[in-house]
């Protein structure tokens, strides 16, 4: 049976950048913010528009997995591994769907800064956004690591983590 691999962790900690690097590699990726998930509300799951500047959208909007879209697309590749970069709320939604679970993890909100501070956009930039994340990142990488991810330190240098998720999923990396 083919894996499903999602490779998560919060803003600034690498997905995107290793979604390109495994794609050039051939595999088949998904990076979950091309079309697989929409900001909804927490209480009401209403479809929200992104309007980060209106007063209290951060308390009640949640970037949510559209797990039938995934479901198609893992449908799509029967026999191929498929690897999704991203990440999202309702977590107990999703995760079942995965294969293995690994986590790009922060060592501290020092570092969470500096990586959200040094990016060329991308979520974070917002000061609502900043706080946001802040506010989430160890619940987030606590609730993943009880999921079953494993977790390595987004910090080091992309070719390390890169050849380590291969051996973690059991790829040769010579």
């Amino acid at each position: 049976m083919p894996g499903r691999y999602l490779i998560t962790g919060v803003a600034g900690s690498g997905k995107s950048t290793l979604e390109k690097l495994f794609r050039q590699d051939g595999y088949v990726t998904i990076d979950i913010d091309d079309g697989f998930t929409e900001w909804r509300h927490a209480e009401t799951d209403e479809v929200l528009p992104y309007t980060p500047d209106e007063e209290g959208w951060h308390e009640v909007a949640e970037w949510v997995v559209k797990t039938d879209k995934l479901q198609v697309f893992f449908d799509e590749h029967p026999t191929d591994d498929v690897f999704v970069f991203g990440s999202f709320a309702r977590l107990t939604a999703v995760v079942g769907m995965f294969t293995k679970i690994i986590l790009l993890e922060y060592p501290s909100e020092t570092t969470v800064r500096q990586r959200i501070a040094n990016r060329d956009g991308g979520y974070g930039k917002h000061t609502h956004e900043l706080t946001r994340i802040l506010s989430y990142v160890q619940p987030y990488q606590d609730k993943m690591k009880a999921a079953g991810a494993l977790a390595i330190d987004c910090t080091l240098p992309i070719d390390e983590v890169t050849q380590w998720i291969k051996r973690q999923l059991c790829y040769n990396t010579d």
